[in-house]
């Protein structure tokens, strides 16, 4: 598995995968604290039989909360095993500077209101953040396919947009994108990386919310 963390690392493990596997390649992006909602999207990724690069990125951009972002779990050394374990090619783990330079000019992304209801009510600026680093990412790495979970079923929405965007009012060649379910643990509870964040009591509750059902 090749580890890059900077612009001219990527860009040569890169050129060595197309050289080695051919130019198309799937990409999964993560914000890392990874667990098997991860492992789904890798092992789909994976049956493509195409390289296969994933991104441990926790983006600043996304979050409307200094707090917020600095509570974010990370856990990098665990991160990678995961990621080796299920055959992954390449990880981009850049720091916020490599990803966002200073010359570097944010695109304005019109999300049609997608980013507005719902989760983004209560996180202002969040889906946006989602977008635009999707966007850079896909800059940075072309890929043929787009791995996301449809536990975040809004983000899913918000980057469809944006794949539309890049197509249609960029001009730019953009991946397909491949959904894959959600992924539960043995008590309904969708699998997430928030999850660590939890109290027992918050734990006991959501799981208590995730066994609720009519009638």
């Amino acid at each position: 598995m090749l580890v890059t963390r900077t612009l001219e690392e990527l860009r040569e493990a890169l050129a060595s995968l197309e050289s080695s596997k051919g130019k198309d390649g799937g990409l999964v992006p993560t914000m890392g604290a990874l667990h098997e909602g991860h492992g789904a999207l890798m092992r789909v990724a994976r049956l493509s039989k195409a390289w296969v690069a994933a991104t441990i990125f926790v983006n600043p951009l996304q979050f409307n909360r200094p707090d917020d972002l600095a509570r974010y779990p990370r856990r990098e050394e665990e991160d990678f095993r995961l990621l080796q374990e299920h055959g992954v090619d390449l990880v981009f783990a850049p720091s916020p500077e490599v990803v966002f330079p200073q010359d570097w000019v944010a695109p304005d992304l019109d999300l049609n209101g997608l980013d507005l209801p719902w989760e983004g009510a209560f996180r202002p600026g969040h889906f946006k953040g989602v977008a635009t680093v999707v966007s850079r990412l896909l800059d940075l790495i072309p890929c043929a396919n787009l791995y996301m979970g449809l536990k975040d079923y809004q983000q899913c929405l918000v980057v469809e947009r944006l794949l539309h965007l890049r197509k249609a009012m960029l001009g730019l060649p953009g991946p397909a994108m491949v959904q894959v379910p959600t992924v539960r643990d043995a008590d309904g509870l969708a699998l997430s990386s928030r999850n660590l964040l939890l109290t027992p009591d918050q734990l006991a509750r959501a799981k208590g919310i995730a066994r609720t059902g009519p009638g």
